[in-house]
């Protein structure tokens, strides 16, 4: 499974951190969308950086189950929690996850 991300970047005025802005659009069934969704979690940990918004589009009845695996995930990485939108969308598709954006900055040696 190829992780599909999205994203630019842009230094910020006083140029120390960098911003990433993180898109996915999420065209799968969801336990495939959500395994993508931890993934984006893991790399964006691994690459040290922060998160300081998260918008997730998708079915409403589906958030319990995303918000469970993104607990689970910030606890095992040790990742503080940082604010986030679950927005009611669907896909084109109509696949129970449309898209992810996530907002979040690092030091560009990271």
């Amino acid at each position: 499974m190829k992780l599909d991300i999205a994203y630019e970047k842009s230094i910020d005025i006083g140029g120390r951190d960098t911003q990433y802005f993180y898109v996915m659009s999420l065209e799968y069934p969801f336990n495939e969308a959500i395994e993508y969704y931890k993934r984006l979690l893991i790399e964006i940990s691994d690459r040290q950086q922060t998160i300081l918004f998260e918008r997730i589009f998708g079915y409403q009845r589906y958030r319990q189950k995303v918000m469970a695996v993104r607990k689970n995930v910030l606890k095992q990485r040790m990742l503080p929690e940082h604010p986030i939108s679950f927005i009611e969308g669907k896909s084109v598709s109509e696949m129970p996850i449309a898209g992810i954006v996530i907002h979040a900055v690092g030091s560009e040696t990271a």
